[in-house]
């Protein structure tokens, strides 16, 4: 049976959840916030199986210098630098392993073929998000991005069953 960790700092939220999880026979873990969350994935050493995402670029620096081990998704702040970057319009490194984006954020259309093979190009996956038609997924498939983020994952394996 599979190994769950529950987080969230809302107690009651998270007993609820554990207690539905412990009925369908989950182990579960239980953190009330990421830094505690982290400390329990690196007691079960497995620190190497999982990617931090957050909208704060601020937190996920903080988790970098506490396990810079650990797989970073880009925060909004190095997305646009990641997307100027592929304009040579900036030429510093920018942390983070992959990115998981929109297709479009503050009306700019960020993902685009070009940008997609220049982020493939420098060795990082990318990875869009929340893709719900079947038509976007067949043209997220056609451009290959690495991964789509949907709450319609079966639409999403039929599709791809056919590809």
């Amino acid at each position: 049976m599979a190994k769950i960790l529950v987080v969230d700092d809302e107690e009651l939220l998270r007993e609820l959840v554990l207690e539905i999880l412990g009925r369908a026979g989950y182990e579960c873990r239980e953190a009330s916030n990421g830094p505690d969350a982290l400390k329990v994935i690196e007691e079960c050493n497995s620190l190497n199986r999982i990617c931090i995402a957050s909208f704060s670029s601020d937190r996920l620096k903080k988790v970098n210098n506490a396990y810079p081990e650990v797989c970073l998704s880009m925060g909004p702040k190095e997305v646009v630098k990641l997307l100027l970057a592929s304009f040579g319009l900036y030429r510093k490194k920018i942390p983070g392993n992959c990115l998981q984006i929109p297709i479009y954020q503050y009306g700019i259309k960020l993902v685009t073929q070009r940008f997609v093979d220049y982020v493939q190009s420098i060795d990082l996956k990318i990875h869009v998000w929340t893709i719900n038609d079947v038509p976007t997924m067949q043209k997220l498939i056609d451009m290959k991005v690495d991964g789509i983020i949907t709450d319609k994952p079966s639409e999403l394996k039929k599709l791809n069953s056919v590809n």
